[in-house]
């Protein structure tokens, strides 16, 4: 089921225009999600960046993603 909501995620993404990159590191995030940069933007401009851990879940016959609980 793990790797059916990541690439779920990720398709999301793609289709929402963010890159989000595989990213496993030791504070357990999943992807790095950023907004791409435009042509003319320098590489040192600042832009939306986002650390996102995916947890799925099989409920009825939807897949669901949700926002965690602060």
């Amino acid at each position: 089921m793990g790797d059916f909501g990541e690439s779920k995620f990720k398709s999301l993404c793609a289709r929402a225009q963010l890159v989000a990159k595989a990213d496993r590191d030791r504070f357990g995030w999943d992807f790095v999600v950023q907004e791409p940069l435009e042509h003319d933007e320098c590489e040192s401009a600042s832009h939306m960046t986002s650390f996102v851990q995916v947890k799925s879940t099989w409920r009825g016959p939807r897949a669901r993603f949700a926002r965690p609980r602060r």
